[in-house]
C-alpha cells in the first residue's frame, strides 16, 4: 500500500513541474515497480484517508509524534506544526496524557544530550586553547567546531 501511495503522490507532483522526490532507500524498489501502474482513484482515496483502527496503533502514532515534536522543539529545526496539524482533534484524556508524558520525556532527553554536547565542545575548545586571533585561527576554530 505504501509504495502505491508514494508513487501516486510523486507522479502528481512531477506532473505539475520537475520535481525531486526523496525517499528511504528501502522504498525505491516498490516505487519503481509501481511507477507505470495506473491506480484506481477510489482505492488511493481510501488509502490516503485511512484512519488508525486499533488503539495500539494510535498509541504508537502518538508516541512517534511526541518524539518528533520533542526533537523539533529542542533543535528548533522544523516548526512543531509539521507534526501536529494532522493530529486528530478529539483526543481522549488518556491519549492527551500519553502525548504530554511522552513529549516531556523525549524533550528532556534531547535537551540533556544537546547540553552535554555543548559542554563537551566548550571543554574541548578550552583544553586545546583554540581561539580566533586572526583569519588563520578562525579557520582552525571553525574546523574544531565542525568536528565537535
Amino acid at each position: 500500500e505504501r509504495p502505491r501511495v508514494m508513487t501516486h503522490c510523486a507522479l502528481q507532483a512531477s506532473s505539475r513541474a520537475p520535481v525531486m522526490v526523496v525517499v528511504g532507500a528501502h522504498h525505491v524498489g516498490g516505487i519503481k515497480d509501481q511507477w507505470h501502474t495506473v491506480c484506481d482513484e477510489r482505492e488511493l482515496e481510501g488509502l490516503l484517508s485511512a484512519q488508525l483502527a486499533r488503539p495500539d496503533c494510535l498509541e504508537a502514532d502518538l508516541q512517534k509524534r511526541a518524539l518528533l515534536l520533542a526533537l523539533f522543539a529542542a533543535t528548533r529545526a522544523i516548526p512543531g506544526e509539521a507534526v501536529t496539524t494532522s493530529l486528530k482533534q478529539d483526543l481522549t484524556e488518556s491519549e492527551t496524557q500519553l502525548l504530554m508524558r511522552t513529549y516531556s520525556m523525549y524533550r528532556e532527553q534531547f535537551h540533556r544530550k544537546l547540553l552535554e554536547a555543548a559542554v563537551l565542545l566548550r571543554s574541548r575548545i578550552m583544553k586545546d586553547g583554540v581561539g580566533a586571533k586572526g583569519l588563520p585561527q578562525l579557520v582552525t576554530l571553525l574546523g574544531a567546531l565542525e568536528v565537535a
